[in-house]
């Protein structure tokens, strides 16, 4: 075939094709707000609104009394763009005289590979703060390896009521080994579609979830929190606790103890209600034996008022003192009574996940071209996504400089939409 000229225009356009075909990050996470963003440079946030919460009053319509006024209070949190991820390479006028299709094969596809796979990694880094977690039994983070385990994992977020449409799941290569180990997974008669998972190379869809493996999936190693103690957890809140609050207030144990929570550990908090619900730490915290631990959470505290409630104008009350608040992240009893002493559990495992794309943002934000004189730019965007390509000679080497950079940002804006999947490889 004739060869195309290769210029920073072309380049951009067929490394944003290769970039958008080896990404997975961009096909789970929500890039809605992309738009949000005008100038920006690394460091710069948006404030990200997540809806209000509401409580339903029953009206008697007695005449004697008015309706519940309750406070609408959205709450937000921060998206910051944090990565200018970069590959630049020396090239020579040689290659740019090259075919477009053997400059893509010998050197762009390459340069994206490592720059997908560095995007990949750290939008699949934030998995961590997803608001719950759900193991196949207690200290175990064996990879979920029979239908019982993923009906667990359904059963959790529907009780954390995420909604049914669109849920997407990402696992580790070992968990993909044990969901392969199952028949019900691999047979098409059992579980419908027109190929086999193991003939077609894709995972496709498991329990109303779309199911994808990565190899770029973080480890989580959880506080100490049992290390002094010797308990997986004797907490309980010191003090009224209101609908969305994101400070959790806690007894402080029987121990001082440094890093006994990490952030991307997970807690069960017991409410008013008796309902039992799952957060994640998102700042260390340590523990002093005569002190109040103050933990940073998320999702901010449910919409989950007991009986008999009077929601004010103040904020709906969920947790008064002495509601309890267990470790699920680190050492845990057999029975998971905050008394008995915890054994070892793995020490770290990877993060798999199951979550709705709404669960994330995820940005690419189109950069400027550069405005000094001797180097040729261009920008492609397309789909949420967005690459950059310079290319400027260096006379002293008779060679051309050809820099590729995206600038990103990513975040869990709402951890109430997933869990993760602990799996101990």
């Amino acid at each position: 075939m004739a060869n195309t000229f290769v210029t920073p225009s072309v380049i951009a356009k067929e490394a944003l094709v290769i970039l958008e075909n080896q990404l997975i990050s961009p096909n789970l996470m929500s890039k809605a707000y992309a738009s949000e963003w005008t100038g920006a440079k690394v460091g710069s946030t948006v404030k990200v609104r997540r809806p209000a919460a509401f409580a339903v009053d029953t009206y008697t319509g007695s005449g004697t009394t008015d309706v519940t006024i309750q406070q609408a209070t959205e709450t937000t949190t921060d998206l910051e763009i944090e990565k200018l991820f970069d590959v630049s390479f020396a090239v020579t006028n040689q290659d740019l005289t090259l075919s477009l299709d053997n400059f893509n094969e010998r050197l762009l596809t390459p340069a994206m590979s490592a720059l997908a796979q560095q995007i990949d990694t750290y939008a699949l880094g934030k998995i961590p703060q997803l608001g719950s977690l759900q193991k196949p039994a207690y200290n175990s983070t064996a990879a979920p390896s029979t239908k019982a385990h993923w009906a667990a994992i359904i059963e959790k977020m529907n009780n954390h009521q995420m909604p049914m449409n669109g849920r997407k799941c990402v696992i580790s290569p070992s968990m993909m080994t044990s969901l392969y180990a199952l028949d019900d997974f691999v047979r098409v008669d059992i579980r419908g579609g027109s190929q086999s998972p193991l003939i077609e190379a894709t995972l496709g869809r498991w329990f109303g979830m779309d199911i994808v493996m990565s190899q770029n999936l973080p480890t989580h190693t959880p506080g100490a929190l049992t290390t002094g103690a010797n308990k997986d957890g004797a907490f309980t809140t010191t003090g009224t606790h209101i609908e969305g609050a994101t400070t959790l207030n806690l007894t402080a144990g029987e121990a001082s103890i440094t890093n006994a929570f990490l952030a991307g550990d997970h807690i069960n908090i017991t409410y008013d209600s008796g309902d039992v619900r799952t957060h994640v730490v998102r700042t260390a915290a340590n523990t002093a034996g005569s002190g109040v631990v103050a933990l940073d959470i998320r999702p901010g505290l449910y919409n989950l008022p007991a009986a008999g409630y009077d929601p004010g104008t103040s904020g709906i009350t969920v947790l008064t003192a002495g509601q309890v608040v267990k470790n699920y992240s680190g050492k845990e009893s057999a029975l998971d009574d905050g008394a008995s002493p915890g054994s070892d559990m793995t020490a770290s495992y990877v993060t798999g996940a199951s979550f709705l794309p709404e669960a994330f943002a995820l940005c690419f934000v189109p950069m400027s071209e550069p405005m000094g004189p001797g180097t040729a730019s261009a920008v492609a965007s397309y789909n949420g996504m967005s690459v950059r390509v310079m290319q400027t000679y260096d006379q002293m080497q008779k060679r051309d400089i050809i820099s590729l950079d995206c600038l990103v940002g990513a975040d869990a804006v709402d951890a109430r939409l997933g869990l993760v999947i602990p799996s101990a490889a």
